[in-house]
């Protein structure tokens, strides 16, 4: 790596919004020779700072493997923006380059039109099986490459919703006991064709941070996040009057949520002791 894509790596990396400032004087083509040549740890988040035209025109203009790559490190609302602005072609093209556990969530969330429910909604999101055991819940949990959610979205064998279950409960649970016997079948759940205007109002968000979205089937079809209504009030100048009451409720949430995820280690680590203390004890007892 010369020494100019080594300097633009460290100024983005530590100033992402200015570099995108900078950058986006430059041609789409400039841009990709230089991203092509820079990490896309520091690209990423410059990127998402400049408008999704451009980021669709400088994907487009790099190699395949090297525009997946740096695609897959985009968030999900900037990955969506330039996705709608692509040309089909390159949409696909990205698509098929992509790992199947970010594309396909892709491919549902652009299945439904701007200005709409679906278009809002994160598609990214945990969910288990009714017919699993707790434990094995929590072992899907921690393997996942997710945020830790406060709801555990449960779904039947057809993909559709049955339940929802919080992580707490479901740490306090008996290892034992099937998912379905904890979670809670009483499920508020969103129209993905519902103007997306008309959530912006809604009464839910004074009870719910996230609510799911399912289709006319009940099929799970992703989430739609309080904060996702909060930079959509923003946008259209709109206030509302628990704003801080919620932005505060959820931050404390969060901190408590990221106390779990500490316990959801140390599970974890326990479980390993006490795996090989019992490999230990079962050598060193005699036959």
């Amino acid at each position: 790596m010369s020494a100019t894509p080594l300097v633009c790596d460290a100024f983005m990396r530590k100033h992402p919004v200015e570099a995108a400032r900078l950058l986006e004087k430059y041609s789409s083509r400039q841009l990709a020779a230089l991203f092509e040549q820079t990490s896309s740890e520091s690209v990423a988040p410059t990127l998402e700072h400049m408008s999704p035209d451009l980021g669709a025109d400088c994907i487009a203009a790099m190699e395949t493997r090297s525009a997946a790559r740096l695609f897959a490190l985009l968030h999900t609302d900037f990955q969506l923006a330039v996705m709608r602005v692509s040309k089909p072609a390159i949409r696909e093209a990205l698509l098929e380059a992509l790992d199947n556990e970010i594309s396909e969530p892709l491919k549902v969330m652009l299945r439904y039109p701007e200005g709409t429910v679906g278009e809002l909604m994160d598609a990214f999101v945990l969910t288990v099986p009714d017919d699993i055991t707790i434990q094995e819940a929590l072992k899907r949990a921690r393997a996942v490459r997710l945020e830790l959610p406060f709801y555990v979205y449960v779904l039947d064998r057809k993909q559709r919703l049955v339940g929802v279950i919080s992580l707490k409960n479901l740490i306090r649970g008996k290892r034992s006991d099937l998912v379905s016997s904890l979670m809670n079948r009483d499920v508020l759940a969103l129209n993905p064709l519902v103007p997306k205007a008309a959530m912006v109002k809604s009464p839910y968000w004074r009870s719910f941070h996230t609510l799911p979205v399912t289709d006319e089937d009940g099929v799970f079809l992703g989430v739609v996040r309080y904060q996702t209504i909060s930079r959509l009030r923003e946008e259209l100048g709109q206030e509302s009057g628990d704003e801080q009451v919620m932005d505060t409720a959820l931050a404390l949430g969060e901190l408590y949520w990221m106390g779990l995820a500490g316990v959801m280690d140390g599970i974890a680590g326990r479980a390993r002791d006490t795996d090989t203390t019992s490999d230990k004890n079962s050598k060193e007892r005699p036959a």
